[in-house]
């Protein structure tokens, strides 16, 4: 229950926070995501490809639209994960390299998930994806 409460809380605070954050200036292929050389562009890029992904964590089924919506949404989330390696990794403390290899590996996990139509796997991992970038923010924003 208080996981559920805190997912539901994190979807609130990502939502009221989205007006705050700038798009990005333009949709990314994986390919161009890898020739960024701008961090905060990269993660206004992440932090979008995820805005319709937050309010699935707090339903208790989801559709076949809703499973594809996760599955692009962590597909997006794992190409950016490694531009972070690829692009910004080098010079920074090892934990920033840890942080972007926890979200392909969370990354990874929901793509399986979404194509298993596994409900409660996909927002076991949007809820984890969610700590995981909070954890980085607070060591590195």
């Amino acid at each position: 229950m208080m996981r559920k409460a805190a997912v539901v809380l994190a979807a609130v605070v990502v939502g009221l926070a989205w007006g705050c954050v700038p798009a990005a200036r333009a949709e990314y292929t994986p390919e161009q995501l890898g020739q960024l050389t701008d961090v905060k562009e990269l993660m206004r890029f992440m932090y979008h490809g995820l805005d319709e992904t937050w309010s699935l964590a707090d339903q208790s089924t989801l559709t076949a639209a809703e499973f594809q919506t996760a599955g692009t949404a962590a597909a997006h989330v794992r190409d950016t994960a490694a531009a972070l390696l690829g692009n910004f990794a080098s010079g920074r403390p090892e934990s920033f390299g840890g942080f972007a290899e926890q979200l392909q590996g969370l990354a990874e996990g929901m793509i399986a998930s979404a194509a298993a139509s596994d409900a409660a796997a996909v927002k076991t991992a949007i809820g984890k994806i969610g700590d995981t970038c909070d954890a980085c923010h607070a060591a590195y924003r």
